[in-house]
């Protein structure tokens, strides 16, 4: 495997997702590499080519999957990954369909590991849910009631930071309370 000079602003994420492809990755609880973060950084300095390099990325691997995802599906593909906060329960429904969609089809026909990208939709699903505590206790609810929770049990001082974020957003009468 070499990097593929097509994708010269995301070499390494590309790289990453065809190596998934002829072998098992995982991570390890070690950091094993340092990199410095600078004004002159490609991720700094070529922002708008590495999103279209992304897009294509996520693109291929969702359509590895039978799935033919619109503009604005890929983005909201990409979000989700990043597990960028929503801010309404629709918007947190719409991300669970998403997850479950994914988890679904790839059990139907396996493209990826199976209980890997379960756990990995669950652990997204929990960090969409948890960088959305401005929900309060209805997003809580509905994260917990998910099936996506079942295959990712946070450790529980991130589960505790979770119920706080609720918390603080209940006190400062920003998020939805108990109904």
């Amino acid at each position: 495997l070499t990097f593929d000079p097509a994708f010269s602003r995301s070499e390494d994420y590309e790289l990453w997702c065809r190596a998934g492809k002829v072998a098992a990755l995982d991570n390890i609880p070690r950091v094993l590499l340092h990199f410095r973060v600078h004004d002159r950084s490609v991720t700094r300095t070529a922002t708008a080519d590495m999103e279209v390099q992304t897009l294509e990325i996520l693109r291929r691997q969702l359509g590895s999957l039978g799935l033919q995802p619109s503009d604005d599906e890929l983005r909201f593909h990409r979000d989700v990954g990043h597990g960028k906060r929503v801010h309404s329960t629709d918007d947190l429904e719409r991300v669970e369909r998403w997850l479950s969609a994914l988890v679904k089809t790839n059990r139907e026909k396996p493209v990826f590991d199976v209980q890997g990208l379960e756990k990995v939709a669950s652990m997204i699903w929990f960090r969409v849910c948890f960088n959305s505590a401005n929900l309060g206790m209805r997003g809580f609810s509905r994260c917990g009631r998910s099936v996506l929770s079942r295959a990712y049990r946070p450790p529980v001082p991130e589960g505790l930071r979770y119920f706080l974020g609720i918390g603080y957003h209940m006190v400062r009468g920003k998020g939805a309370g108990i109904e």
